[in-house]
Parts: structure tokens; sequence; C-alpha cells
């Protein structure tokens, strides 16, 4: 059996901190969100998606920052589309990962997610952000026997009938 990697870091209104497990290294850059913005405005080493015309925003604030000082903040203004971070990382093939976050949802509505996925491949794996506060269920993910590109995605996908504002 392979060994198994962590992948860690923290959730809160959006993204926080890195945790990292005892002889584990974390693959997460700038997980912590110490090293600010870049000059697009998304988290340094993460990038932000949007799709069909979303209206959203992410910055880092103060508040909910479970490790450091700082977590993101993504907010959704509009029913139209997704809003994410994403983030490129190179695995080990056919090795084991666990991706742990820890988060904070204000909305009800929307899916809020936290994914794992390799292109190319079937290998996708996700868990929601509970409304509640309660703990998001670590993902655990198994690498393609070939492959080593992979992406980790934290964000708002998904359509509403109301105009209810979707934030974690």
């Amino acid at each position: 059996m392979n060994d198994m990697k962590l992948i860690s870091t923290l959730l809160a209104l959006g993204l926080a901190s890195v945790l990292s497990a005892a002889e584990m290294p974390n693959l997460i850059k700038n997980g912590s969100f110490e090293e600010g913005l870049d000059a697009k405005g998304a988290p340094k080493h993460w990038i932000i998606d949007r799709s069909d015309k979303v209206d959203g925003v992410v910055k880092l604030v103060s508040e909910h920052a479970t490790n450091g000082k700082f977590a993101v903040f993504l907010h959704k203004k509009n029913t139209r589309g997704s809003l994410y971070l994403r983030q490129k990382l190179h695995l080990k093939p056919n090795t084991d990962y666990i991706l742990e976050v820890k988060g904070y949802r204000e909305s009800g509505h929307r899916w809020h997610s936290v994914a794992m996925r390799q292109p190319d491949t079937r290998n996708i794996a996700h868990s929601k952000i509970p409304v509640d506060g309660g703990a998001i269920t670590p993902i655990k993910f198994r690498t393609d026997v070939k492959k080593t590109l992979c992406y980790v995605y934290f964000g708002l996908w998904g359509y509403t009938k109301e105009n209810n504002p979707g934030t974690i």
C-alpha cells in the first residue's frame, strides 16, 4: 500500500490557513493566505475562476481566520454562474492523498464545496461545506496510475431562484 500524503488547508469564510500533520508536508501553497493577493486580486498561488457572468468577490479578511491572520472570503452576488478558487498541484501517481478543510458558510442556498480533480481522468472527489458550521468531511483521493496533474477547488457553484447571496 502506498504512503498516505496529506494535502491540508483551512476554509473559514472561504479559506484560511494550513494544517500540517506530523511528518506529512502540506502540499497547498499559501494555504494560510499570509502571502496576500496577486496583481489579479487572487490569493497568491491561487486562481479565481468565474463562469456564466457571475458577479462575485474574493478578498482577504481577518474574521474567521483559524491559523494566521487571514481567511479568504468568497461572495457570490447574483444567481448566475460559479465562483471558486483553484490551485494546480503535481502529485505522485498511484498515491493516496487527504485534503482537510475547515470552513464557515453563511448561505443555505447553492452548492458550496471543496474538490480534488485530475483532468483527463475520471478522478474527482468532493465534499460539501455544511451550512451549520459543522466539520467538512476530509477528502480521500488516490491519483491515477500515470497522471500527476491535480486541481484543488473551493467555491460556490450553481443557481438559485432566490437572489440570496452565497458566501463561504
